[in-house]
């Protein structure tokens, strides 16, 4: 049988093993934060689309709205010029 260690005489206590576990550390922490950037990424690309969109469709609109006036001023001028020969001037 072992006898108990004598704190007084380190010699005389058994040897220890002292053994250190390091814990992996995940990388969820980059996944995490991987995936933050792609959302931010993608919210960005259909903001940019979004935005495209009410231009193209703004630009319609205003085209749209200059080919009626000018078909009003050729109805105008057309109006005008029958007006002159019904007249006579």
């Amino acid at each position: 049988m072992r006898e108990p260690a004598n704190p007084a005489n380190p010699a005389a206590a058994p040897a220890t093993h002292t053994t250190i576990v390091r814990e992996k550390r995940g990388s969820s922490g980059f996944v995490v934060i991987a995936l933050v950037v792609v959302a931010l990424l993608a919210a960005g690309y259909f903001f940019m689309r979004s935005q495209d969109s009410e231009i193209v469709r703004d630009a319609a609109i205003t085209d749209a709205a200059n080919q009626v006036g000018e078909s009003a001023q050729k109805a105008g001028a057309a109006i005008e010029n029958a007006a002159d020969r019904v007249t006579g001037e």
